[in-house]
């Protein structure tokens, strides 16, 4: 049987979590975050990403692609086949849980992106998002450089020398969505660390991505006309959102009402800057409230403008 990792002091599996993660999954979402396991994986994108750079993924996939989709499988596999040595466990037990979580519409949103990435479009994706990783900051700087009476663009980073996220805040935020124990903590731990933020925004629409350790990069487009429409959410996958400028023109809020994991709740994210220590630093708040349970959490994360001076 695998080895159940041990909590940290005071931190307790919320017993409120509707979906179970089978032990064996648990152990290789751990086992996958090895450093010596990313440092394999973002070696394999930096050599082979440039492929993928201003590609069409919705169109005809070219043999390279799938090719090496196969070989970064591949390396998934060879380190799973170490993994279930260790603990005891067969790679066919691994599959058939691993199998079990990806159709569970719940606990599947949150898998760390190593294990999303066994399926070949997100893997795409992510290549995508990296080989084009210049070329996306180079829109972000113009954008910003356009200017605008509200106008959030830029390059970004999340500071820990300036401030740390509050991990109680943002565990009450993923316990009321459902999110699993084990995903919960790899989520917190690295929450601190996003970096490559990047916001393009005009009159009509704001997209924003960033790339976040052990959950990979994210993109999601917002148009600005307060209309429900499917929208790519934190974990990469579609919701209905509507987003809109507040009446102030200060933030872009972007809600999600009703939420698929509440009976009667919803959440809202808001965009906004805000000055601290006369620094403008961008804030991307959370919040979320379950009208049944008469539940209400907020939490924030805060981004460092990064220079826009052009390399």
């Amino acid at each position: 049987m695998p080895k159940e990792e041990s909590k940290d002091a005071g931190e307790s599996k919320d017993s409120g979590d509707d979906s179970e993660v089978p032990p064996l999954v648990a152990g290789f979402a751990q086992f996958c975050t090895s450093e010596e396991f990313q440092d394999v994986l973002t070696q394999f994108e930096d050599d082979h990403c440039s492929v993928f750079r201003g590609v069409d993924l919705e169109g005809e996939q070219e043999l390279e692609w799938t090719d090496l989709h196969r070989q970064y499988v591949e390396i998934v596999e060879e380190r799973m086949e170490k993994f279930c040595a260790d603990e005891g466990a067969t790679t066919e037990s691994l599959f058939e849980q691993l199998s079990m979580v990806t159709d569970d519409s719940v606990v599947s949103e949150f898998l760390p992106q190593v294990l999303m990435n066994t399926e070949y479009k997100n893997f795409a994706a992510q290549m995508k998002f990296a080989a084009e990783h210049q070329d996306n900051k180079e829109e972000a700087v113009t954008a910003a450089e356009e200017g605008g009476k509200f106008n959030l663009s830029g390059v970004y980073r999340s500071r820990n020398d300036l401030f740390k996220v509050d991990k109680d805040a943002f565990d009450k935020y993923l316990t009321i969505t459902k999110c699993p124990w084990v995903f919960k903590k790899l989520f917190i731990k690295t929450v601190g660390t996003i970096s490559d933020v990047f916001i393009t925004m005009n009159e009509d629409t704001m997209e924003f991505k960033y790339k976040m350790p052990l959950f990979g990069t994210r993109s999601t487009k917002y148009i600005l006309d307060d209309q429900v429409r499917d929208v790519m959410n934190v974990w990469n996958h579609a919701r209905p959102q509507r987003a809109r400028c507040d009446e102030q023109k200060e933030r872009v809020v972007v809600t999600i009402d009703p939420h698929p994991s509440l009976k009667d709740g919803f959440s809202r994210h808001s965009f906004f800057f805000k000055d601290v220590d006369g620094e403008r630093v961008l804030v991307w708040e959370q919040y979320i409230e379950d009208k049944e349970a008469g539940f209400k959490q907020a939490s924030e994360m805060r981004f460092w403008q990064v220079s826009a001076a052009r390399k």
